[in-house]
């Protein structure tokens, strides 16, 4: 029997909604995010508080993500895609695809949108 068993409680809704909340964000993060914040804790920086501190959105700051990003060789994006499970290839291809999509629907809106301003 464990001495301490009744010392141990079990965490309220308030308490176990934080935990699932910081888990999101922290699972969220991209590898540069996490060895960022890993390194600020290392410096000494709450590591809780730092994952409060981020958005409360599903996705990184859309900002943030474009600069890691760009900061990435080929070869560093071509092993993150992998570590999600994509090939670079197919990746290539669904963007591709996602981009010509955009820009079908933004052409077809400016073909429907009037063609003076002002007009009734």
């Amino acid at each position: 029997m464990n001495p301490h068993a009744d010392s141990v409680q079990e965490p309220s809704d308030e308490q176990a909604l934080l935990g699932w909340t910081r888990y999101e964000k922290a699972r969220k993060l991209n590898v540069a995010q996490w060895a960022e914040l890993h390194q600020r804790n290392l410096r000494g920086e709450n590591f809780d508080d730092m994952i409060d501190a981020l958005p409360a959105t599903t996705q990184p700051a859309q900002q943030d993500t474009v600069e890691a990003l760009m900061a990435m060789t080929e070869e560093e994006i071509d092993a993150e895609l992998r570590t999600l499970g994509m090939e670079p290839e197919e990746a290539l291809r669904r963007g591709t695809k996602a981009i010509e999509g955009a820009l079908t629907a933004i052409d077809a809106e400016k073909q429907a949108a009037p063609s003076g301003e002002g007009e009734a």
